[in-house]
């Protein structure tokens, strides 16, 4: 499961990582410059001590929340 959040011409990819040694799940972040063509991974938006997956991002008051 992944998300998408457009900033202007930009795309960023939010979506589950998973560590092999302790398939601990992570949210990773990835941008796009050219319409999804290329991606660059910018790495771990949001890391705990807990399992994470099923990103949700939303603008609220002008900010962008994950």
């Amino acid at each position: 499961m992944c998300t998408m959040h457009i900033l202007g011409d930009t795309l960023f990819l939010f979506f589950e990582t998973k560590t092999t040694t302790t398939m601990q799940g992570d949210i990773g972040v990835a941008r796009s410059f050219d319409q999804g063509a290329t991606w660059e991974f910018l790495g771990i938006a949001l890391d705990e001590a807990w399992h994470l997956s099923y990103p949700c991002v939303f603008k609220y008051e002008n900010e962008v929340i994950l």
